[in-house]
Order: C-alpha cells, then structure tokens, then sequence
C-alpha cells in the first residue's frame, strides 16, 4: 500500500499543521468525555472593552462545555473532509477557519492590557504567555488553504477518488483501541500525574492513527 498524500504536499501539510494548531479542543473534549467532573478546564474566548480577557470555563461537561464540543465538531469536520474530499469547498473552509483563528490570536496577543498565560498542566506546561508563537500554525495554515483553494478554482479541478481500503479499516480499528486506553489511562492515579501523561500519549497516538486511517492509501503497482 502506498500512502497517496505523499503525491500532494501542500493537503498533507494543511492537515498535519491544522491538526497541530487545533487539536487541543479534541483532547479537551475527549478528557471531559473520559474523566466527567474530576477534569477541569479553560479556554479564553477574546478581550473585554478594558482588554482583559474573558473566557469559558467548567469540570468535565459541566459549565460552557458546548463551547468546546463545538469546535471539537468543527475541526473534526475540517480534518475529515480535508483527508476524504480535498475540494475547492473543503480549501476555503480550512482557509477560513485558520484565518479567524489566525485573527483571534493576533488580538489576544496585540490587544490584552496584560499577557494571557496558558497552562496545560499534564504536560508540564504552566502559566506560560500567549505570544507570536502562537500564530505560526494557524497562520501557516491560512496560507495553505489558500494556496489550495486558488488551486481547486480551474473548472477542469476534478477532487482525486479516494477508496476505502483493508488499511484504512486497520488504522481506523487501531485508532479506536488506542483512543480506548487513553480513556483508562486517564483515570489511573491523581490528576496531572503518570497515568494522565500516559493517556495523553495514547490519545495522540489515536489521533495520528485516526488521520491516518483517513488518509488516502492505494496498492503498489508492479
């Protein structure tokens, strides 16, 4: 099997890097769906009048947890239609949304009275400030999409057939056991500890496998 996406780098480069700037609302979402009201969260939404922050909150699916469910949606959507139907329609969507969140940024960073700081606890990572680096992926990503969708305009544009294959199903179902443990994983020992790290790993890995499994792959020719 071959897996066809090496053919077209710049659909792979829109899936890898939207995955890489967005995939916290997939983890977000999959950690209050495994752990409930043990597991608290955050995110900041934008800047009030006097440039403080302002933001969702909640434990497990309690509080704004339909915040984040739908923009887990969203990009679950936007990854899905990039890997399965890599049209004009699926380009500008990865354009637009990379491009509001490419914006949303630049305001958090540009327009606080004071630096909005991020933690993500498991990882080790706590009260770190929101700064450029935090535009490169979205911003990266805006481009791409654009560059794809200025590519899918000619009538001639024909979205490439991608069957289902046996390697699809395997990735899929290995995505699934992985996905399975982190949900385990996750709810061994204290917060924030081994276990978390462990299921956090395992997500991932669901994650890489689940594209993967999406992905086009076709067989060898001799």
């Amino acid at each position: 099997m071959r897996f066809t996406l090496w053919k077209n780098k710049l659909w792979l480069g829109a899936v890898l890097l939207l995955f890489a700037a967005s995939s916290t609302y997939l983890r977000v979402m999959s950690r209050m769906l495994f752990e409930g009201d043990i597991f608290r969260w955050s995110y900041e939404t934008g800047l009030n009048a006097a440039g403080d922050p302002v933001g969702v909150s909640g434990t497990g699916l309690f509080g704004h947890a339909s915040y984040v469910a739908a923009l887990a949606f969203i990009i679950a959507a936007l990854l899905f239609s990039a890997l399965r139907r890599p049209d004009r329609v699926s380009a500008f969507l990865v354009f637009a949304w990379s491009s509001i969140s490419f914006l949303f940024s630049a305001q958090m960073i540009l327009g606080v009275a004071e630096p909005v700081l991020i933690s993500m606890d498991t990882i080790g990572i706590h009260n770190e400030p929101m700064d450029w680096r935090f535009l490169v992926f979205p911003g990266a990503v805006a481009v791409i999409g654009l560059l794809l969708f200025l590519s899918t305009l000619p009538s001639s544009y024909e979205p490439p057939v991608r069957p289902w294959t046996s390697r699809n199903s395997l990735l899929c179902m290995l995505a699934a056991a992985f996905y399975a443990a982190s949900g385990v994983l996750l709810n061994l020992g204290e917060q924030h500890g081994n276990g978390d790290l462990a299921g956090i790993i395992a997500m991932y890995t669901a994650f890489m496998l689940a594209i993967a499994g999406l992905a086009p792959w076709e067989k060898r020719t001799a």
